[in-house]
């Protein structure tokens, strides 16, 4: 429960509880460029190849018909193919091997999965990062909707962090992440290949879906990097009370963008909720 009430939003913005989704909505507004440096804590361990192993994590199921252990926090990192853009979002990653996992590119409404089906129409592999763990002005500035002008994700996590994000270029693709992340997954979407099963996994309403197993890429895990004594992350979703789990940061997130929004259409909004 990281970020699981305004109150935890608050400590993370620097601002007062009642000013979270005013504070979000404005600091979206704002882009630094970001800066690339040459190496990072998040490098201190690097695994590769042969040695990869997604069990070095403590992976377990989160709910209790969950179909296999989950990373339910992990922010993936894809590139446009077409704009060169990097989008970063909250995905689910279900564990199948020590180096394979799948994830779930259903919703075809936002960025990452776009990138994905447009790689797919290539008929090639979609390169991946999947960032674990990390601080939550990271994970608030993920879940910001990109605008319509083309922006890079590490460009808008700079407007949280008031200044350029300092990122770090990944072992085995071309892809970038964050300096300050705990743990990296390197790998690709494969969607060069077929879907397969995946799920149930417990949703945001505290229900399952339909009854029927997902079907979904598969993702082959190249590299792992981690800082030393690295805090692996996970996020509490579902059950009765929604609203009091690291759900709430999406609630802080829609209260952003609806006050900038109808601020933009000229219209006198004190606060949303």
């Amino acid at each position: 429960n990281a970020y699981a009430s305004a109150e935890m939003c608050a400590v993370a913005l620097g601002c007062e509880r009642r000013r979270v989704g005013i504070e979000i909505g404005e600091r979206a507004a704002r882009y630094y460029p970001a800066e690339l440096v040459d190496t990072a804590p998040c490098k201190e361990v690097v695994v590769r190849g042969a040695d990869v192993d997604l069990t070095i994590l403590p992976l377990f199921g989160h709910h209790a018909f969950d179909g296999q252990a989950y990373i339910d926090s992990g922010r993936f990192v894809t590139r446009n193919p077409d704009t060169g853009l990097q989008n970063d979002g909250i995905q689910r990653m279900m564990f199948r091997t020590p180096n394979l996992g799948n994830v779930d590119e259903r919703a075809l409404g936002h960025a990452g999965s776009i990138n994905a089906h447009r790689y797919n129409d290539a008929g090639v592999d979609t390169p991946l990062a999947v960032c674990v763990g990390g601080p939550t002005l990271d994970v608030i500035s993920s879940m910001m909707r990109l605008p319509e002008q083309p922006i890079d994700a590490w460009d808008k996590l700079g407007g949280f962090l008031g200044g350029p994000a300092q990122v770090v270029k990944c072992e085995t693709n071309d892809l970038t992440v964050p300096a300050n992340a705990e743990i990296v997954l390197e790998g690709r979407i494969i969607t060069s290949g077929p879907l397969h099963d995946e799920g149930p996994f417990g949703e945001y309403t505290g229900t399952y879906g339909a009854g029927e197993l997902d079907s979904n890429w598969n993702v082959a895990i190249d590299c792992i990097t981690y800082r030393k004594d690295a805090i692996y992350q996970y996020a509490t979703i579902g059950g009765l009370h929604p609203g009091r789990t690291d759900m709430y940061v999406w609630s802080a997130a829609i209260e952003g963008e609806l006050y900038m929004e109808l601020k933009h259409a000229s219209i006198g909004v004190l606060d949303v909720h």
